[in-house]
C-alpha cells in the first residue's frame, strides 16, 4: 500500500456511488539508519564508493576494497561519531517479555503505528489459559496489553491483541520516543451515540454490499507467476488455525 489519494466507492444497482475521498499516508514513521547514519572506511573514516559487490575507499592509499558492508564503520552522518549497535540478546538466549496493562482511554494519547505483526502459538495449558485472560481484558475490559522485550540489537514494544479475523497477534509498534507524527484522523469510540449506530447500520444497508471470499483475493502479476512457483500446501497446513479454548479444553480432558 503506497501513499496516494483514494476514492472510496460502492456499487449500488450497477452504478458506482462515491462514499469518500481519502489520502493514504503513514500516520507515523521511525527514522531509518540510512536517514541519519552512513558507512565509512574504518581507516580514514571517509565515505566509500560502492562498485558492484565491493566498497572501495578512494581516500586511502592503495584504494582498499571491502567485500561486505559489515567491515565498514557506521557513523552519524557528517561526523566521525561511531554508532555502536551492541547485541541485547545472546545467541540461543530466550527473549523475556515484560507485560504491562494500560486503559484504552489512556493509551489513546499515544501513537500505535504498526511496524510488524506476528502470529503467536502456545502448546501448554498454562500459557493458553493466561493468554486467554489477557485477551479477554483487551476485548471486554477496555485494556491494552503491552509487551516489551529485547531483540537482537533493538528493544521491542508490542501489543498483544486480536486481528479482525480473530487471530492472536503481537503487533510491534514504533516506540513513542522514536515516532515522527504525521496528520491523520482519529475517532473516540466512547463518543459514538446510539443514533450514530442506527444511522451507520442504515448506511451500510443502503450502500455497502456484502463481501465474499473473492473480495479478499487479487488478480495481478503475483497470481500469474508467483503461485506457480509456490510449493503446494501440505494437508496438515490447512488445519494450522487452532482455537485457544481448544488447547485449554484438551488439557482439562
Amino acid at each position: 500500500m503506497k501513499p496516494r489519494k483514494l476514492k472510496l466507492v460502492a456499487m449500488v444497482s450497477g452504478f458506482a456511488t462515491n462514499i469518500a475521498e481519502v489520502h493514504i499516508q503513514n500516520f507515523a514513521s521511525e527514522p531509518e539508519l540510512k536517514d541519519w547514519t552512513e558507512l565509512v572506511c574504518p581507516v580514514c573514516m571517509k565515505p566509500t564508493k560502492y562498485h558492484g559487490a565491493i566498497y572501495e575507499c578512494e581516500n586511502c592509499e592503495g584504494h582498499p576494497a571491502y567485500s561486505w558492508w559489515g567491515k565498514l564503520c557506521r557513523v552519524v552522518k557528517g561526523t566521525t561519531c561511531k554508532v555502536e549497535m551492541p547485541r541485547l540478546l545472546k545467541d540461543k538466549e530466550v527473549a523475556v517479555g515484560q507485560l504491562y496493562k494500560m486503559k484504552r482511554s489512556e493509551f489513546a494519547k499515544y501513537v500505535d503505528a504498526t511496524k510488524a505483526e506476528r502470529g503467536v502459538t502456545v502448546e501448554d495449558k498454562g500459557s493458553a489459559h493466561n493468554l486467554f485472560k489477557l485477551l479477554v481484558a483487551t476485548q471486554k475490559l477496555e485494556y491494552v496489553i503491552i509487551a516489551t522485550y529485547k531483540d537482537t540489537t533493538e528493544e521491542v514494544v508490542a501489543l498483544l491483541t486480536l486481528s479482525e479475523s480473530g487471530r492472536i497477534i503481537l503487533k510491534e509498534i514504533i516506540p513513542v520516543n522514536l515516532a515522527r507524527m504525521k496528520a491523520t484522523l482519529v475517532l473516540d469510540s466512547s463518543e459514538i451515540t446510539e443514533q450514530d449506530v442506527q444511522e451507520a447500520g442504515q448506511f451500510l444497508q443502503a450502500f455497502i454490499p456484502e463481501a465474499t471470499e473473492k473480495t479478499l483475493t487479487v488478480s495481478d502479476y503475483r497470481t500469474q507467476f508467483i503461485e506457480s512457483h509456490l510449493e503446494p500446501e501440505e494437508p496438515e497446513d490447512k488445519n494450522r488455525v487452532v482455537a485457544i479454548k481448544e488447547i485449554i479444553a484438551k488439557a482439562k480432558a
